[in-house]
């Protein structure tokens, strides 16, 4: 008695099963990592590097432009360069989905040049940095105008992040931690709104059952977000300051979706020649 052959999508789901293991151990692997090290860097900051302590940021002012000055730019000119795949490649649903992380970039970007420039609506940022930074954003408020404003803001900024992620959830989510960052010293901002993002979005990444390219790059995307952020709070002075300090971390961002769009795009151009019902690849 002979048995049937496998189906071509049930041979494709054995397939994927290593890979969907891999990405899974990554995404869990980022959350707790993540927590963990806002815990640690709240509890015990002289593991950490002194000037990131000081600052929440590795960045300085030496140079033609500051260093949040190079992150605009950097950032920028991803946002170009996604808006360029996704109008090339109108039919992708991952360029797509790429195109409408963009204004979360762009806020990025923007709340970076902030906090060195005077950009209007911002002006919190900009008293931000110059004050001390164990004050939260609710300390420094002179007044409902500025209240609205920071709310307004991140509440935008984390929902131009997530939206293409956490879909129906991405509001009150959204809300949640903009309301809960109004009291964080401005030092943990860094470590906490990364922390909130990839914890949101490698919980969402471990319900992905597909084990797509583009879910596992994501899941290395968020493990190296994570560790480029502690990269830079243990070594911000010296070296790594002069090598860019902070351009990296958004760097890894903002170019890290880059490398998935056109990796995901290269699959799919190549896909018709590929027989996935005969081999894993």
């Amino acid at each position: 008695m002979t048995t049937a052959p496998e189906r071509p999508y049930v041979q494709q789901i054995m397939c994927n099963v290593p890979r969907m293991r891999m990405a899974r151990a990554l995404n869990v692997a980022t959350v707790v990592g993540s927590i963990a090290h806002l815990v640690l860097f709240i509890a015990v900051p002289e593991w950490f590097d002194a000037q990131f302590v000081r600052v929440g940021f590795c960045a300085t002012d030496q140079g033609w432009l500051h260093t949040l000055e190079y992150t605009f730019v950097f950032q920028l000119l991803a946002i170009l360069v996604l808006l360029g795949l996704a109008a090339a490649h109108p039919s992708s649903d991952c360029a797509g989905k790429a195109r409408k992380q963009v204004p979360g970039i762009f806020i990025h970007a923007l709340a970076h040049l902030a906090q060195v420039r005077d950009v209007p609506v911002l002006s919190f940022f900009t008293k931000s940095m110059a004050a001390n930074n164990d004050h939260s954003a609710f300390d420094l408020m002179e007044g409902p105008s500025e209240a609205v404003q920071h709310a307004m803001f991140f509440t935008l900024f984390f929902y131009a992040i997530l939206a293409s992620t956490m879909g129906s959830h991405t509001l009150w989510y959204s809300m949640l931690v903009t309301l809960a960052q109004l009291f964080v010293p401005w030092k943990l901002i860094l470590l906490y709104v990364s922390t909130v993002i990839l914890v949101a979005k490698c919980v969402v990444n471990l319900g992905d059952r597909g084990g797509s390219l583009q879910s596992r790059l994501t899941a290395v995307w968020n493990v190296s977000i994570f560790g480029t952020a502690v990269v830079e709070s243990l070594f911000c002075s010296g070296v790594y300051l002069a090598a860019g300090g902070h351009v990296w971390y958004d760097a890894v961002i903002s170019w890290g979706l880059v490398l998935i769009v056109l990796a995901v795009l290269a699959e799919e151009a190549g896909a018709p020649r590929t027989d996935l019902s005969k081999k894993c690849t």
